[in-house]
């Protein structure tokens, strides 16, 4: 729904040429990064909302990074979203297994689903 529900359509899933938009042939779910892209987008504006509100200016790249990395966390839509002062996301992501020389390594904490 939303203002994108207005304006998008799934021209780009029925159009000739490779179906790029669907992995999962449910043409109203996201794409696979999609909700990577929104989050990104979140975090830009976020950022630049904090930045223009503490004095700052568009034009100050360094000033905009710096509003970015120290915004608190926030549910975005892939999930809660927060970044560490390198600037990657900080997530649980669980690895369930992880293979070696075709034997099963258990990572310490990991557990089994």
């Amino acid at each position: 729904g939303g203002l994108w529900a207005g304006a998008a359509s799934f021209d780009g899933c029925s159009t000739p040429g490779p179906r790029y938009c669907d992995s999962d042939t449910d043409l109203s779910t996201g794409m696979d990064y999609s909700y990577q892209l929104v989050d990104a987008l979140l975090l830009y504006a976020k950022g630049m909302d904090r930045h223009l509100r503490s004095g700052g200016n568009s034009s100050d790249p360094d000033g905009l990074h710096s509003a970015i990395l120290d915004l608190p966390k926030f549910d975005g839509v892939s999930g809660e979203m927060k970044l560490g002062a390198d600037g990657d996301a900080l997530t649980n992501l669980p690895l369930i297994n992880l293979q070696y020389a075709n034997k099963l390594v258990r990572l310490p904490g990991s557990r089994a689903i």
